[in-house]
């Protein structure tokens, strides 16, 4: 049996089609089958037409572990029976696994992954000097569209302000900054540079900008290809990643720690630690509970549709 993984239509970004192959490419590990690719192009509307064909060779290169497998089926003398299996049956499948095994799995992947960024010359030369911290701060842009109803709740885009006491640009700013600023102390014989990878305007990004230590470069990579952003938070020291499948996909493929908020629909792995919540930071005691009053009516007035399986799940409470 060869397994594989079609994408018809997709008009989703990069990083939701490539999570779906290396599941698929996970699953065929885990089962002891052969992995054969189908490739599919990518969604024209997150890129110019003068970039796409450079950004898809640069993903094929990436994931070359799974991309040349694409002459497997041609090559088979038996003409095997291939299987093309759903996202949703690849992930379940490795997400119920015992935990040892998939961690086991994981690293297995992250080997072959960088035996093969050595091979294509994609692992940067590193200066020992410097720390790296890569942040992905998902930010509402031309060419995203809306599957909030079907895979997650309506917010986190950084550029935008959903009414919410924990879910604004404000506080994005102190939950990002509060997490990039404890570095300092944590690496303090190094130069700590923090490369912001998002699509949000500089004025967007302001709430977090100002409220990082001036001993922190900051250097903005909104102008990156994606697949070179992608890169970056791979090989980085530390990578922040937000709710998103782009940066879900690095973290996965990283031996380096990551950190991300809680909340996040996909499961982790044991190197990736949540962010420290900011809500209460600056509240005495006694006006917390007011704070938090205030918390579960603006999500009970602004999205009642979620509000009931936000409280069972206790991800914002």
């Amino acid at each position: 049996m060869l397994i594989t993984f079609k994408a018809k239509d997709f008009v989703e970004g990069a990083g939701s089609l490539y999570q779906k192959y290396l599941f698929t490419y996970m699953y065929a590990l885990a089962m002891q089958e052969a992995y054969v690719h189908t490739s599919a192009h990518l969604f024209k509307a997150h890129y110019k037409d003068t970039d796409l064909k450079k950004v898809e060779e640069l993903w094929r290169l990436i994931f070359y572990p799974i991309t040349s497998c694409g002459k497997s089926y041609e090559m088979n003398e038996h003409k095997e029976a291939i299987k093309s299996i759903p996202f949703a049956d690849s992930y379940q499948h490795i997400k119920n696994i015992k935990k040892q095994d998939r961690e086991g799995l994981f690293k297995l992947v992250r080997g072959n992954f960088a035996k093969s960024f050595e091979e294509n010359n994609l692992t940067p030369k590193l200066d020992e000097g410097n720390f790296t911290i890569a942040v992905h701060l998902r930010a509402f842009g031309t060419g995203d569209i809306n599957f909030f109803k079907n895979y997650t709740y309506p917010w986190q885009y950084f550029n935008c302000n959903y009414g919410l006491s924990d879910n604004c640009p404000e506080y994005y700013g102190k939950l990002y900054s509060k997490a990039i600023n404890a570095y300092i102390n944590v690496v303090p014989r190094k130069k700590i540079i923090v490369h912001i990878h998002s699509t949000a305007s500089k004025k967007d990004l302001s709430p977090l900008v100002e409220r990082l230590d001036p001993r922190i470069e900051i250097q903005f990579c909104g102008e990156q290809l994606a697949p070179i952003a992608f890169l970056d938070m791979i090989h980085a020291d530390i990578l922040i990643a937000s709710h998103s499948s782009f940066s879900w996909l690095a973290l996965l493929l990283r031996h380096k720690p990551s950190r991300i908020r809680k909340g996040f629909r996909y499961i982790l792995p044991e190197n990736t630690t949540l962010l420290d919540e900011v809500l209460y930071d600056e509240v005495p005691l006694i006006k917390r509970p007011i704070v938090f009053l205030r918390k579960v009516f603006d999500y009970c007035f602004f999205y009642p549709e979620y509000f009931f399986n936000l409280i069972r799940s206790r991800i914002y409470f």
